[in-house]
């Protein structure tokens, strides 16, 4: 009885896995399918001003300094994850870091450096699905202080 609720739980375990794995990869093919000049365009024209991050170990914000992704707020790319269950999925990460560098950047030099959310940009009601913590806390300054 025991080996049969053993296997039945190894069987659930990587169904599951495989679940996680094709839909993160999903998730982050159809996002990265945008181009990031694009994605920003859309966003500045809904009034929508923060910054892209990745999840991994903590919450990565490539191109801006924590202070500015804290400031701003981060929307997260989906299916991004420090628990890659597969080459693509990693390949797929490494990516979105690179995106959200570009789109981070971009969106720098199109908005006014420093402010959450100036007269251009305000907070688009209803957008709050992921915001940064606190200055200094699960962001990652890989850019210096842009």
């Amino acid at each position: 009885m025991n080996r049969m609720l053993a296997a039945i739980a190894t069987t659930l375990l990587v169904a599951a896995v495989a679940f996680c794995d094709s839909s993160d990869v999903a998730q982050l093919r159809r996002f990265l399918a945008v181009a990031a000049a694009a994605r920003l365009a859309a966003a500045l024209a809904e009034k929508d001003g923060r910054c892209l991050g990745v999840m991994g170990y903590a919450i990565e914000t490539p191109g801006v300094s924590r202070t500015i992704a804290a400031q701003r707020g981060v929307r997260i790319i989906p299916g991004t994850s420090d628990m890659l269950m597969s080459e693509d999925h990693a390949d797929l990460n490494r990516r979105a870091r690179h995106y959200a560098d570009k789109y981070n950047t971009l969106l720098l030099e199109h908005t006014t450096p420093g402010a959450p959310y100036n007269s251009r940009l305000q907070r688009p009601a209803g957008r709050d699905d992921v915001d940064a913590p606190e200055a200094g806390h699960g962001t990652n300054n890989q850019a210096g202080g842009r």
